[in-house]
């Protein structure tokens, strides 16, 4: 969870309008957690899945405000 946030944060810092976070596919415990995170972010603008071909559910797309 430190690490998602620090991540973030640093991106936010350092001007960045947009990351993506891999957490795989399994059994859906990391992505339920990453979007956890990202709902109460007060950086997050907006996340979805990457689109199927570049990853699906498999990653997440983070806008960054």
């Amino acid at each position: 969870e430190f690490e998602i946030i620090k991540f973030l944060d640093n991106a936010i810092m350092g001007n960045v309008d947009r990351v993506e976070i891999l957490h795989g596919k399994g059994t859906g415990v990391l992505k339920q957690m990453t979007h956890a995170i990202l709902r109460t972010h007060s950086g997050v603008k907006n996340f979805y899945f990457a689109p199927i071909e570049s990853g699906g559910d498999g990653i997440t797309i983070v806008e960054l405000k």
